[in-house]
């Protein structure tokens, strides 16, 4: 009968890991008040294939003490009257062993993160009712470096 596993030692390392992803969540969600959005346009814009499309520019600033490999940032669209009617999720820094784009640097303590003169994220929306430059950013989710 020794030799049968118990329950007991799986739900220990259970709780074991879920108190670690809870601490870990709960250091990343204080941690957000320390990215700062120095930047932000919302706005409508012609590209090379496109007229009057909506598009937002975002710059951060890292005003912390811990690099970051993934920083999200949603933006939420509002019409004349204030009211939110589209929302998209950007992300200014991602790193993965997969990035091969400019936001594959993690964002370090101090560090800012801006995006070259006269680039855009565009959406593929029209957003007609949307009221142009009215929308909030925030970041939404980040993701400490190891």
């Amino acid at each position: 009968m020794s030799e049968i596993p118990s329950g007991l030692d799986a739900a220990e390392q259970g709780i074991e890991a879920t108190t670690k992803a809870m601490e870990k969540l709960s250091a990343e969600m204080s941690y957000i008040d320390k990215i700062e959005i120095t930047e932000f346009q919302a706005r409508r814009i012609d590209t090379n294939r496109e007229k009057d499309i909506p598009a937002v520019r975002i710059s951060l600033k890292n005003n912390g003490d811990r690099s970051l490999d993934k920083v999200k940032v949603t933006v939420y669209f509002q019409d004349k009257n204030g009211n939110t009617i589209y929302e998209e999720d950007f992300h200014p820094v991602f790193v993965t062993k997969y990035s091969f784009s400019g936001n594959d640097k993690p964002l370090k303590p101090g560090y800012i993160k801006e995006m070259e003169r006269d680039k855009f994220y565009t959406l593929d929306t029209a957003l007609s009712a949307w009221a142009e430059g009215k929308a909030i950013a925030k970041v939404t989710e980040i993701k400490f470096s190891d």
